[in-house]
């Protein structure tokens, strides 16, 4: 078609008005479908000059991208977009001239992490590099689901971590025994003399009592834990106001707050209506959240509030579109990026006395609930776990058919 374009236009003014109308009319035809083509492929595409001008934005390009008054013809390609990460990225990328392989990129101002990844070729034409083309794909779901997966495969190996846990449970086991020994020794002393029992063996024997009771406590706590994160969760599903169950917990932890320093915020949206879950999970899973929150802020991150130069933490509710939102923040050190991905992992903790179930447990009574659950988090600016659950409506009445086989 492009030769037959080609020879015909070296005769064009030669041509009868019709031919010459047709052939317009024939190139336009061809024009118009290419454009459809390249509207209708579900990846954005950009297409720039050789001075970086852009000439071309497909339709997806421009729903993933927020542009900056007039796409094309007038602008460089990094002006035309007003995420800054994007202009950035893309001024240097073409001003260098290199070849890019999905580059990730978070776009600003968006309430959820929204991922977009940026591949960069030259565009070639008779041999020579007459610009470039950028290819742009929304990557955000991909993401998540991969995350989803990780993390259903680490709850999978659960089922497979019983050796630890054995292991687990033999060290306080091998402990009591010990311990139970020297009672027993006690035991003979104070038969031996009743008038020096109470100056020399009471003490030591409730010493090694005390060290037992811990350490079955211990042991209690391990196996308690690792079977709720193992065994099939089952949900006793009833209509729940989920401000009041925030306020609720957020009044049962009030105590350790203030002793801790903390200033407890909630911001809560009246217009949720009541969610259909199970009330006693989703306390313990908001519970777990809450103090977790409170002994991050305790470690003075962040500063949220300036006034008192307190630790902070602020539990927050409200409607997005079918789903609602439920939110807690802290502003204490907050999570670096290598930790982020595995927060949810079984049995991972920074904390010296953590079990690492903690946070598990919080991701199965979110997932039992068909929503979902991620945290946001920089080093220094605190952190932000955020729970996305199905509003009453579709999701509801699915997630009560299953809870019932």
């Amino acid at each position: 078609m492009n030769q037959f374009i080609r020879k015909s236009l070296q005769k064009f003014d030669k041509l009868p008005a019709e031919l010459s109308r047709g052939l317009v009319e024939n190139a336009l035809s061809v024009l118009t479908l290419l454009e459809n083509i390249v509207d209708s492929i579900p990846q954005g595409i950009l297409v720039c000059d050789a001075q970086h001008n852009l000439v071309l934005s497909n339709v997806y390009a421009r729903h993933i991208l927020p542009f900056d008054g007039e796409e094309t013809g007038k602008h460089k390609a990094w002006e035309a977009v007003k995420d800054n990460g994007v202009k950035d990225f893309l001024y240097e990328t073409l001003k260098a001239g290199v070849d890019i392989e999905e580059h990730e990129i978070e776009l600003e101002g968006t309430e959820r992490t929204r991922l977009v990844s940026f591949t960069i070729h030259p565009l070639v034409r008779e041999g020579h590099i007459a610009g470039s083309i950028i290819l742009i794909s929304d990557i955000t779901q991909r993401r998540v689901k991969e995350a989803k997966l990780k993390q259903m495969e680490s709850l999978a190996s659960l089922t497979t971590l019983a050796a630890g846990v054995a292991h687990e449970i033999k060290n306080p086991l091998a402990a009591i025994s010990i311990h139970v020994q020297i009672l027993k020794k006690s035991v003979d002393k104070i038969r031996e003399c009743c008038e020096k029992a109470d100056k020399q063996c009471a003490p030591e024997l409730e010493n090694h009592l005390e060290v037992v009771s811990d350490e079955i406590r211990r042991l209690n706590k391990i196996v308690v834990d690792f079977l709720f994160a193992v065994r099939p969760m089952e949900l006793v599903l009833r209509k729940t106001n989920i401000n009041e169950l925030v306020s609720e917990v957020l009044r049962l932890e009030k105590s350790e707050a203030e002793a801790a320093g903390i200033t407890c915020g909630a911001e809560l949206d009246e217009s949720i209506p009541p969610l259909v879950i199970d009330k006693q999970r989703m306390r313990e899973a908001l519970v777990n959240l809450v103090k977790n929150a409170i002994e991050a802020a305790g470690t003075h991150g962040a500063e949220f509030d300036e006034s008192t130069q307190r630790g902070y933490i602020r539990c927050a509710t409200k409607m997005n579109g079918e789903r609602v939102l439920l939110s807690v923040t802290d502003n204490g050190p907050g999570i670096s990026s290598c930790n982020l991905t595995r927060v949810f992992d079984p049995y991972w903790t920074t904390k010296a006395d953590g079990s690492g179930l903690g946070l598990t447990l919080v991701f199965k009574v979110i997932q039992a609930h068909n929503g979902e659950i991620t945290v946001h988090s920089s080093p220094g600016e605190g952190a932000c776990f955020l729970i996305s659950l199905p509003a009453p409506g579709g999701d509801i009445k699915m997630l009560e058919t299953n809870s019932g086989q």
